[in-house]
């Protein structure tokens, strides 16, 4: 199985922001958009809800997220 090495880097690029900054919010919502054709189910709930951990007050991220929910 070949594995799309351009994904992994900019996945690698949004992880390190975020070891570094895990409460920027620009961070997230940019590591959101960058995944937005990706399945919902398996990688942005993950990534919402990591979000949402770090952010939990973040109406933006909440809002975004349940809109996507629905």
């Amino acid at each position: 199985m070949e594995v799309d090495s351009s994904v992994l880097d900019d996945d690698y690029v949004f992880e390190e922001q975020l070891v570094k900054s895990p409460y920027d919010l620009g961070v997230w919502l940019a590591y959101l958009k960058s995944k937005s054709a990706a399945d919902f189910v398996k990688v942005r709930v993950g990534l919402y809800e990591r979000a949402l951990r770090k952010l939990p007050g973040s109406y933006k991220l909440w809002f975004a997220y349940l809109l996507e929910r629905m």
